[in-house]
């Protein structure tokens, strides 16, 4: 598999040297094979074979090789020299498939921009930058919900932009809608504040993004309730995720919910946070969760690697910044490069000439998350304290929390109690049904 790299018959290209250095660790490294029941070193070092022409990305020089599969463990853990042998500030190894690529960051001078206005954007997915090895970087909602992570100046930010700007460029309002929520009133989202797929003011304080989080809450109840409302899809974006949930510890347990259930109704999530720690969904647990599969990782620090990507061996604080990040979708890791938004971008947003009218009382969840189980201390009812007449109303009219609060009033946690407490009424009521004509069936 190992061979020469290079011929003085052609020219040296300016990559080359990657090449050189592959080869030069790779024949430096140990490795063996098994004859008559012996292990024996091998001369040349690990066996290689380069798969392709090495990949010119905006931040780093791609290597793909095919080695044994028994070399693969002491492969993966040559980062460091061949960063060395390259003159490379970070060489990142990794497995793809039947492969093995090598991607070496190069000088910050050596970066090449990407623009959003030159990227092409597809329907029913978003597009927010190019990956190393060349194709558009795109979201689609294979994931439901999706977490982006990053220091300050990392590019968080502007991933964040630009997936507003595509979302807004590729669906009509009708099919999607955005609830924003600002709580630290960042003026980078400012230009989104008059865009036409808002189903609500954007919320720039902590007040209103704890109305927003309440008003999705309701809207889904509602379509469970109705799956009819299921016409637009809505998104909702919440800037600074971390430091909301810590300011107002109310909107973890809601957050949670949202991402445990609203995925299959056409509500998704797209949360960014400067952290990765445990407290990032409040007493809930950390972003980094199966409900957020999808994740756009940016450059921070070692320790808070696991949380952000939910992988081991992800070094995000060799991540050069300026965009710089890994895109994490169902376990498999992508180095991409987001995308800077133009004036131009910004002045073809779909606008609509009024801001859209506040939410009434009415269009919000009750106070309380559902998350959160009823006790007698706060005054909410046990099963057994349970009001007749709306357990009647939910066994004979409709067991529907919102036409239950709607009849009788209250908020919804109550309601939904009810709803619950009917269901599992009925569930009994069939079980033993069952038990009884097997008896007399006996």
């Amino acid at each position: 598999m190992a061979g020469k790299i290079g011929s003085d018959e052609r020219k040296p290209k300016p990559y080359d040297r990657y090449l050189y250095a592959v080869a030069s660790v790779l024949s430096q490294t140990d490795a063996s094979h098994r004859k008559w029941g012996r292990r024996q070193t091998l001369p040349g070092g690990v066996p290689f074979r380069v798969v392709t022409a090495p990949t010119v990305g905006p931040q780093c020089v791609t290597v793909t090789l095919q080695i044994r599969d028994e070399d693969l463990k002491s492969v993966l853990g040559l980062g460091d020299r061949l960063a060395l042998a390259a003159g490379s500030q970070f060489a990142r190894v990794y497995r793809d498939l039947a492969v093995v690529r090598i991607e070496f960051t190069l000088p910050p001078a050596q970066w090449r921009e990407v623009h959003l206005s030159k990227l092409r954007h597809r329907p029913r997915s978003a597009t927010f930058g190019q990956k190393a090895l060349g194709p558009i970087a795109r979201m689609d909602w294979t994931t439901p919900h999706k977490a982006i992570f990053g220091g300050t100046q990392s590019g968080k930010t502007t991933c964040l932009a630009d997936l507003l700007i595509s979302l807004s460029r590729t669906h009509q309002p009708e099919a999607c809608g955005f609830l924003i929520l600002n709580p630290k009133n960042d003026p980078s989202l400012h230009p989104f504040e008059r865009l036409a797929h808002l189903a609500a003011p954007v919320a720039t304080d902590y007040d209103r993004s704890v109305a927003l989080l309440r008003y999705a809450l309701a809207e889904m109840e509602r379509r469970r309730d109705d799956r009819s409302r299921i016409r637009q899809r809505l998104v909702v974006v919440v800037d600074e995720i971390a430091q909301l949930t810590q300011v107002r510890p109310e909107t973890g347990p809601v957050l949670t919910q949202l991402s445990q259930m609203a995925g299959g109704l056409q509500i998704n999530l797209i949360v960014a946070s400067q952290a990765a720690n445990p407290g990032v969904f409040g007493g809930q647990g950390s972003l980094a969760k199966t409900n957020f599969a999808g994740r756009l990782v940016f450059q921070l620090p070692r320790e808070q690697a696991w949380l952000a990507t939910g992988l081991e061996g992800q070094q995000t604080d060799r991540l050069g910044g300026k965009g710089d990040g890994l895109a994490i979708a169902n376990g498999r890791v992508t180095r991409i490069r987001a995308a800077l938004p133009s004036a131009q971008d910004y002045a073809n947003l779909p606008r609509r000439r009024v801001a859209p009218a506040p939410l009434r009382p009415d269009q919000l969840a009750g106070d309380r998350a559902i998350a959160e189980p009823a006790n007698e201390e706060d005054g909410e009812p046990q099963p057994w304290q349970i009001d007749p007449d709306r357990l009647a109303y939910a066994l004979v009219i409709r067991n529907s929390a919102t036409a239950i609060r709607g009849q009788f009033g209250g908020g919804t946690p109550g309601a939904m109690q009810v709803r619950d407490y009917a269901t599992a009424l009925r569930q009994m009521a069939l079980k033993w049904q069952r038990v009884k004509r097997q008896v007399q069936g006996g």
